[in-house]
């Protein structure tokens, strides 16, 4: 997609990071216990300057050409104080106005987010086009020699959808991502329905050639119309992180290699490709064989994924005492217990941990559980045996799963 610069592109990822970096700023923020930070003049400047853009728009006294228009010009000349250097000079920003514009900030991404999803049939999409359908020109010319002109106003084509959005927006929580919005996803040509895995994108046959080079290769190989696993898994984890259990434990049974018949795949069950091929690939002996183009990333979603699915979501934390706490919340299916109703692990290298669940369960509906460490029962976990299972002083801890 790298020709989406040349082209007025942008991308709805970028937006959804933006909204999670925001999110988590708010979260923390008024926990520095400070009544104001300390930043260069020219960030001082910058901060002042959305902070009067932003109430407008919100109060619809800013369209949203005229948002933008005032909100980028305030970036590029903020780029343009500090392309060689910064002054030196310091000011002060105020705790509570950085929050509340922190909140006015996080309602515009949010509106943005909910308005590109009504744009492209309601899946979200991964790239726009921004067409100029109005300008003026401005007399000036360009080092190229050309006439410059300022756009009035844009229309917006949506590019084919690609999963890379939807599963970064799955990392936002079911606030945005919907079970509905799941079914939707696999009655695109994202899906490889004979296969039953995802691609990194629908058919872009009709796509304009400028978006990049992601039309010079041939369909359902490589960077077009492929299943790459780094991507993949992508999208598996970020259901497995929004609590979509079921449907994570059906998708892996069709796209994790271990479940894959070797002599389709192609290669050993046990490592990750780069991509797969799809059917929609014109060579039907390629259909459903892994490839290496290049290293794979998949494997940092994989190592992700078995964390959460052993751990859940964090391991240790602080209550309010201030104290540290050791919390497990396994997301297991009932499937992953063998013969003795028992799953296991081994946390830090070091310590064995064994589930117990009598009833088999699946863990992420488990209404309680507790820890028995020494033959003694623990209800909780805090304080100093919390940190000596840190240290990796403690080497066997059996945890028992109730319904």
């Amino acid at each position: 997609m790298n020709g989406l610069p040349g082209i007025s592109g942008s991308a709805l990822s970028e937006t959804i990071e933006l909204l999670r970096l925001l999110r988590f700023l708010k979260k923390y923020i008024n926990m520095l216990n400070i009544n104001e930070f300390k930043v260069y003049k020219e960030q001082y400047d910058l901060f002042n300057s959305i902070k009067e853009i932003v109430p407008l728009r919100l109060n619809n006294q800013l369209s949203q050409f005229d948002y933008w228009d005032k909100a980028t010009t305030s970036r590029e000349l903020f780029r343009e104080k500090i392309e060689n250097n910064v002054s030196g000079e310091m000011a002060y920003i105020n705790v509570n106005d950085a929050d509340e514009l922190l909140n006015q900030m996080e309602e515009i991404l949010t509106d943005g987010i909910k308005r590109s999803k009504e744009l492209a049939d309601g899946i979200i999409p991964s790239y726009l086009i921004h067409h100029v359908k109005d300008y003026k020109k401005t007399g000036l010319i360009n080092h190229l020699g050309y006439e410059t002109v300022l756009p009035l106003s844009f229309e917006v084509e949506t590019i084919p959808p690609f999963l890379e959005a939807t599963a970064r927006v799955l990392k936002l929580g079911k606030e945005f991502y919907k079970k509905e919005d799941y079914l939707k996803i696999q009655s695109t040509e994202i899906y490889d329905k004979k296969l039953k895995f995802y691609k990194t994108c629908a058919d872009i046959d009709n796509a304009p050639f400028e978006i990049g080079r992601v039309h010079a290769f041939t369909k359902g190989w490589l960077e077009r119309e492929c299943n790459f696993l780094h991507m993949t898994y992508k999208y598996l984890l970020g259901l497995l992180k929004a609590g979509y259990y079921e449907e994570f434990y059906y998708e892996i049974k069709n796209n994790f290699p271990i479940y894959m018949d070797p002599y389709v795949y192609g290669r050993s069950i046990i490592e990750n490709s780069s991509f797969i091929v799809p059917t929609c690939n014109p060579d039907d002996e390629l259909h459903g064989q892994g490839f290496f183009a290049r290293l794979t990333g998949a494997n940092s979603e994989v190592l992700n994924i078995i964390t959460i699915m052993f751990l859940g979501d964090k391991v240790f934390d602080v209550n309010e005492n201030n104290e540290l706490i050791f919390c497990l919340s396994p997301k297991l299916s009932s499937k992953l217990f063998d013969e003795n109703n028992e799953a296991k692990f081994t946390l830090f290298s070091n310590v064995l941990i064994t589930y117990h669940n009598e009833n088999r369960i699946n863990t992420y509906d488990a209404k309680n559980i507790y820890y028995v460490i020494n033959n003694i029962k623990y209800d909780s976990i805090c304080g100093q045996l919390a940190q000596d299972i840190r240290n990796g002083k403690v080497s066997n801890i059996d945890v028992f799963i109730e319904g």
